[in-house]
């Protein structure tokens, strides 16, 4: 896959409460090279429910995912009230794992973004949310990894992982599986002011299968590791619409290689 050149073309933000406010014309303009990605990237989001510039970074991720395709992995973190996000109640997309990695990576403002697990906190500088997507895209990668998910007969989502390397990996390597979840039908604060009750959510992070910052996991040269998990089907969560995002990292090498898969039910 080659992207051609472009001229990506970024709205400036409207600020409200804690959201972020970015208004330089260097950020709205990034010029891009031709492109030859090589492996996956990873982009954590950081948004919410009462974050009025939310839904323009929501439709930045759109543009990345028809621009990239496949190689552009997006998962969606709401936080608490704080947080520009809503943590209980029936429109609730919050979650307390939410909370504890928009602390964890010392988010402040709303949206925002991390790329790979080590690029910092990206704002809402949607310059410098494409610019280190393309960094990862065309970093290479000697790990290979692949996953598959379904719901079991008792009710439960199962992910399978399989790794495999060239050369040994780090022995810091975590192993991480997060859940996301498609159109999801919430309550969304917009730039105008307005509540639109029947915003569509989409890569919403649901739960982590691997605990907050995953388990490790050993890696050696040219031999297959698989690694499966299982977590209960909440009742809130609709399978049919959810992926599992699998990776694994090093807190000092960030994301090294990462997949996203579809969970498969009954009916598929």
């Amino acid at each position: 896959m080659k992207l051609k050149r472009f001229i990506l073309s970024l709205l400036p933000a409207l600020a409200l409460a804690s959201c972020s406010e970015y208004d330089d014309p260097a950020d709205r303009f990034t010029p891009v090279e031709d492109v030859k990605p090589v492996r996956n990237v990873l982009m954590i989001e950081f948004t919410g429910q009462q974050c009025v510039n939310c839904p323009t970074a929501h439709e930045q991720i759109e543009e990345y995912e028809k621009m990239f395709g496949s190689y552009f992995i997006s998962v969606s973190f709401h936080g608490d009230a704080t947080m520009m996000g809503i943590i209980s109640g029936p429109m609730a997309l919050g979650t307390q794992d939410g909370v504890a990695y928009n602390k964890h990576f010392g988010i402040k403002t709303w949206p925002s973004a991390v790329v790979d697990w080590t690029s910092g906190d990206l704002g809402s500088n949607y310059g410098l949310w494409i610019t280190k997507l393309i960094e990862g895209m065309i970093r290479p990668t000697d790990l290979d990894i692949a996953a598959k998910a379904s719901v079991t007969a008792d009710n439960k989502i199962s992910v399978e992982v399989s790794m495999r390397s060239d050369k040994a990996q780090s022995p810091d390597a975590k192993l991480m599986i997060w859940l996301s979840e498609d159109d999801i039908v919430k309550m969304q604060l917009m730039p105008d002011g307005s509540h639109n009750m029947n915003y569509v959510h989409n890569n919403v992070f649901r739960a982590t299968m691997c605990g907050l910052y995953g388990e490790q996991v050993i890696i050696p040269a040219n031999a297959e590791q698989v690694q499966t998990r299982t977590i209960d089907i909440d009742p809130a969560w609709v399978p049919a619409n959810m992926h599992a995002v699998a990776f694994v990292y090093t807190e000092s090498e960030g994301v090294i290689s990462v997949v996203k898969v579809p969970v498969l039910t009954d009916a598929e």
